[in-house]
């Protein structure tokens, strides 16, 4: 005798579309290198911030003459020494605080996981590297002649210079974790 095929179908699973996962395991070393871009990133604001206010706040003619350099003569430029070096601070502390606000940004992808903010990081981060390199380098005669000089631009530089290395070592990590298989 045959029976009738059942009406019922058997019980299956519900089908869970496979979407791209990375284990938290593998996303530690990129939230440790995004904690240090905000850390950077807020050393940028800060120093872009300070100095676009130092440079309107306090007269000029106060810096000039506290600097004791020779300064070269703008005339042709049709400018006071004073104004060009307004002009050009101000221009480098907007940059600083525009660098700043893309580390944030970069940052809160690299806390993500994201390859490609990573990679973007790393070039940003090597460029500034090689930067303050080749500024030191160019200011190297200078600051042999003048010893205390040397030691606070060695401060100045070398304080971003070492969190920047730091920053791209973790960087390299945060990009090996997470394209490991």
């Amino acid at each position: 005798m045959t029976y009738p095929p059942s009406p019922y179908q058997p019980y299956q699973p519900p089908q869970i579309p496979q979407v791209a996962y990375t284990p938290p395991e593998r996303l530690a070393p990129a939230r440790r290198a995004a904690i240090l871009m905000y850390v950077v990133s807020g050393l940028a604001l800060l120093c872009g911030g300070c100095m676009i206010a130092v440079v309107w706040a306090v007269p000029m003619e106060q810096i000039v003459a506290a600097a004791d350099m020779p300064l070269p003569d703008t005339s042709q430029l049709g400018v006071t020494t004073e104004q060009l070096l307004r002009i050009v601070y101000t221009v480098l502390g907007i940059a600083g605080f525009a660098g700043g606000l893309a580390y944030v940004i970069l940052a809160i992808f690299v806390h993500r996981g994201s390859v490609a903010a990573i990679i973007i990081s790393m070039i940003i981060t090597a460029l500034v590297l090689l930067w303050l390199a080749l500024n030191v380098l160019v200011s190297l005669p200078q600051l042999l002649a003048q010893p205390l000089q040397a030691l606070l631009a060695l401060l100045v530089l070398g304080v971003p210079a070492s969190l920047l290395v730091v920053l791209l070592m973790w960087l390299i990590q945060a990009l090996r974790a997470i394209n490991r298989a």
